[in-house]
């Protein structure tokens, strides 16, 4: 298959998935989704992320991904290395990474513990599907060690290139499994050709279910768009957190926020209490397990399919709506070092928690539960619209060009807390500062001009009402990322300008509209003077990574931009600084007079002008 081609599917993967892992990261589980046939939510829990203890990415020993083919008398167990490049070099060293899983492999089959704290989950999840072999299909089990890749050579020519090392590998997993039978291979573009032959057409694998007990009620909730199924009572908080072990923040993926990593959360807030709790019933055993039911709000669990079992029900590709906090908190502190070896399992199983489980096929329905249940702790109206498809795309647009944006609540902490160096790695021009949503809207709606400046102001308007975030959101306005970058760079330095550098005081008593009050009129007038005076330049030097408010060059030249460049800070002072009151109708006028004294008032279309920018972008980078 065509390697852009591959690329786009691989995209196509990840934005229906809502997967926040990046491009390469859901290569392998594609292959697994495409290769092996596996649901799109089992080949992510079946492919590495980052660990969750923090501070460095890995703990997977050379494994991206794996899958145990149990479909002929002779098991076989496919490990692999994805190297999402077209790089030669990186195939080799796919084959030099694999060399760190024999050792790993021999100690699962040999049965041997292993820091589960500090494996990454595609280890947790290939250990327990290892175990639920028999001794004899474990005994005749056969090892593919794979390196999947997108090198364009011809396949001889990879192979030839990358014999040493493949040989290496062989004599690495003969070293630690003398016995085994083995196959080293390498897999690149000609043999992902699913488009073709028995793997063409769509491929749509259903879930493996998965059981929770639940002892409660089983309702049926008529609905505009079909009767809801919800079925509520009492459940076991020690399964949620394996579902989170083998799916990791995948299961949050449909929720608003990340777990709240602020001491406001783990310090004194929910988190805090929840391991105070925690604490109290399975180590220091003074509160019954089932008491954590009565603390606590519940659970709320969106599935695609449930299923009534003996002990309960089971799920088919469940999401955690609202309980984020709770389940998080609840692995962080069963896997607390100091904690671990005092916890008293059999207590741990058995804390109960209020749980709710609704299925439906409507999204919008499953949207609105999330945003209804989380409330607990303050969410902006930004939140409803996080898992919005356009939100999803514009995340995946800025992170091609190197971006963060920060579509939910707490996500870039949560990248801080879990893989820091992806943000040097895959965000290399975010400069640890992201594109924030609300901004990016506030920005948006200014740069519309007189239209929108009241929303710019009134940014709940933009989030909360579907015609207003339509406009402000709408397709035309979101053609360039170079634009919006720039935008939020703008954003960013403008108040700064405004306060320190331009002269805008009044000299008589009357008081002045702040910066505050007017930088979003100022904002207005600066692009569509940048876009009237064709400044793409300016826009494309400024807006192709995130700056600071540190960034003293980009401040200067916003400083020039706004005084004598285009007399903006003039028609400010002349408009708004005589202003009576700064009433929003009277900051109004005094936007229309500023236009007009500029000549700007004709019609003038930002986004239009600026709309080839990243063309222009890959064009110089190329």
């Amino acid at each position: 298959m065509d390697v852009d081609r591959i690329r786009e599917q691989v995209k196509a993967f990840r934005v229906d998935g809502g997967y926040e892992q990046g491009p390469e990261d859901c290569f392998p589980a594609w292959y697994l989704h495409r290769r092996h046939h596996l649901s799109p939510s089992e080949a992510m829990a079946q492919s590495s992320d980052p660990a969750v203890s923090g501070a460095e990415k890995g703990y997977d020993f050379g494994v991206d991904a794996f899958h145990v083919d149990r479909s002929d008398s002779r098991p076989r167990l496919v490990v692999l290395q994805a190297k999402y490049s077209t790089d030669l070099a990186a195939v080799k060293k796919g084959f030099r990474d694999l060399e760190k899983a024999p050792e790993t492999l021999h100690r699962m089959l040999s049965g041997l513990d292993a820091d589960a704290n500090r494996e990454n989950k595609v280890l947790v999840n290939l250990r327990r599907a290892l175990n639920q072999l028999t001794d004899e299909e474990r005994k005749g089990l056969v090892l593919e060690f794979l390196v999947l890749h997108l090198c364009q050579d011809d396949p001889e020519v990879v192979s030839a290139a990358t014999k040493s090392v493949q040989e290496r590998l062989g004599e690495e997993i003969e070293r630690h499994m003398e016995d085994r039978v083995f196959v080293v291979a390498q897999v690149g573009p000609t043999r992902l050709d699913f488009d073709r032959g028995a793997d063409a057409g769509v491929v749509r694998v259903p879930s493996a279910w998965t059981p929770l007990t639940l002892a409660g009620a089983d309702l049926e909730i008529p609905h505009e768009s079909g009767a809801v199924r919800l079925r509520h009572g009492i459940g076991r908080l020690s399964e949620l957190v394996e579902m989170y072990v083998n799916r990791r923040d995948e299961l949050f993926a449909k929720n608003v926020r990340y777990f709240i990593k602020k001491a406001s959360n783990t310090e004194r807030g929910p988190a805090a209490k929840i391991r105070e709790t925690l604490t109290a019933i399975c180590v220091k055993k003074t509160l019954s397990p089932e008491i954590f039911a009565l603390f606590h709000n519940g659970v709320t669990v969106f599935a695609r399919g449930v299923r009534l079992s003996e002990t309960g029900i089971e799920v088919q590709q469940p999401f955690v709506l609202n309980g984020c906090q709770t389940i998080k908190s609840a692995y962080l502190f069963l896997n607390d070092s100091k904690l671990r070896p005092r916890i008293d399992r059999s207590l741990w199983e058995r804390l109960t928690v209020p749980l709710r489980v609704a299925t439906t096929r409507d999204e919008e329905l499953v949207h609105a539960i999330t945003i209804n249940t989380n409330r607990q702790n303050a969410m902006s109206p930004a939140a409803l619209r996080a898992n919005d498809r356009t939100q999803l795309t514009l995340q995946e647009r800025f992170r091609s060009a190197r971006l963060f944006y920060e579509r939910q609540e707490g996500a870039m902490a949560h990248v801080f807390d879990t893989a820091p160096e992806s943000l040097d790695e895959d965000y290399e021009n975010t400069n640890n500062l992201p594109i924030r949503i609300v901004d990016l809207a506030r920005s948006l709606a200014a740069a519309m001009g007189e239209a929108g400046l009241e929303w710019a102001h009134h940014p709940n308007l933009i989030f909360e009402q579907d015609r207003i975030y339509e406009k402000v959101f709408a397709e035309g306005n979101l053609r360039s990322i170079v634009f919006l970058t720039f935008l939020q760079n703008v954003h960013d330095m403008l108040g700064v300008v405004l306060k320190k550098d331009l002269p805008l005081a009044r000299e008589d008593s009357r008081k002045a509209p702040a910066p505050a009050r007017i930088l979003y009129h100022a904002l207005a007038l600066l692009v569509r003077y940048l876009a009237k005076h064709g400044r793409a330049e300016f826009v494309l030097e400024f807006g192709s990574s995130r700056l600071g408010k540190k960034e003293g060059g980009f401040r200067e030249e916003l400083r020039k931009e706004m005084d004598r460049r285009s007399w903006i800070r003039m028609a400010l002072k002349e408009h708004f600084m005589t202003l009576e009151d700064t009433k929003a109708e009277s900051l109004r006028a005094a936007y229309v007079a500023a236009q007009k004294a500029l000549g700007l008032q004709k019609e003038i279309d930002p986004f239009e002008v600026f709309g080839d920018l990243d063309d222009r972008r890959d064009e110089r980078e190329a």
